[in-house]
């Protein structure tokens, strides 16, 4: 008997709850799907070949069956189906994640392997799964979740003018990154986290802006003034024309001062009898006759 794939038109997720990002929720959300595959007769819950129609069960097949279909196609419709549940952190995170182009986009729910009894060559050999719950689990359940970025943000602070601390530029990027782990949206939002992890002196000169964009500017432009005033500040040494250190701990003095140091001393031996006459130190030529 030919195989029939249900029609995409069917696939309907309004029923689904609505998906935030919350990781707490991946899991029911995963169950709830399943149990809806089940009562539609929709064969995709896993990537595979099958063989049935819509008025009876599918079964899993390899893909030598000549009478096996792939459903790879269908779930990607069910893929677009799906994220129409997703809101929030969700919602965001797909946003970002499509508007790469190397990232692929998902063939299947759950891959063919996590089947209980994988069928063999139940894949076709030309195609190359990827599973969405996999994607989400990846995003939503890594080590660096939202709350651990919350807790990075609160606890961030910016050391100026310090070996290796960073500049505006590090700063910004660091900032952004954490706030989009956070899940952290909207401008007001933006310009808030940001201006809280300025470090006191910024925040008592760069008031809160209307955009993320002209709080960066007025910080940039307030952290070059002050790089200017640092470096008009640092000591100024005679000797060596170098900033950063005086002239009574200058390399430069030093090395001279012990090398005047070591003489005064070899002429003072000599002065005293320590040393026969005609005697460089280091350098003994003998009796010079003086």
């Amino acid at each position: 008997m030919a195989t029939k794939l249900p029609l995409s038109k069917y696939i309907k997720v309004e029923q689904l709850k609505a998906f935030n990002g919350n990781s707490a929720e991946l899991d029911n959300f995963d169950s709830v799907l399943r149990q809806w595959y089940i009562r539609a007769n929709m064969p995709l819950y896993y990537g595979s070949v099958v063989v049935g129609d819509p008025d009876s069960d599918y079964k899993y097949v390899s893909r030598d069956d000549p009478n096996g279909k792939s459903n790879y196609i269908l779930d990607k419709h069910l893929v677009a189906a799906i994220l129409s549940r997703f809101e929030k952190t969700a919602l965001k995170w797909w946003e970002d994640y499509e508007s790469n182009e190397d990232n692929p986009y998902p063939n299947c729910w759950r891959k063919h392997k996590e089947m209980k009894r994988p069928v063999r060559g139940g894949v076709p050999v030309r195609v190359e799964e990827v599973s969405f719950f996999e994607l989400l689990k990846k995003q939503f359940r890594s080590d660096m979740n939202a709350r651990e970025a919350e807790l990075e943000l609160e606890r961030f602070k910016w050391k100026l003018f310090e070996h290796n601390s960073m500049n505006v530029t590090v700063v910004h990027g660091h900032i952004e990154r954490l706030m989009k782990r956070a899940g952290i949206m909207g401008p007001f939002q933006h310009v808030r986290c940001i201006h809280n992890c300025l470090p006191p002196k910024f925040r008592e000169k760069v008031e809160m802006m209307k955009t993320e964009k002209k709080l960066w500017k007025k910080v940039s432009r307030f952290y070059m003034t002050m790089e200017v005033d640092q470096l008009d500040k640092k000591e100024f040494c005679s000797r060596c024309g170098r900033r950063g250190h005086t002239v009574d701990v200058c390399r430069k003095r030093t090395a001279s001062t012990t090398a005047a140091t070591t003489a005064a001393t070899s002429a003072d031996k000599i002065l005293r009898g320590f040393y026969p006459p005609g005697y460089i130190e280091g350098n003994y030529h003998g009796d010079t006759g003086v």
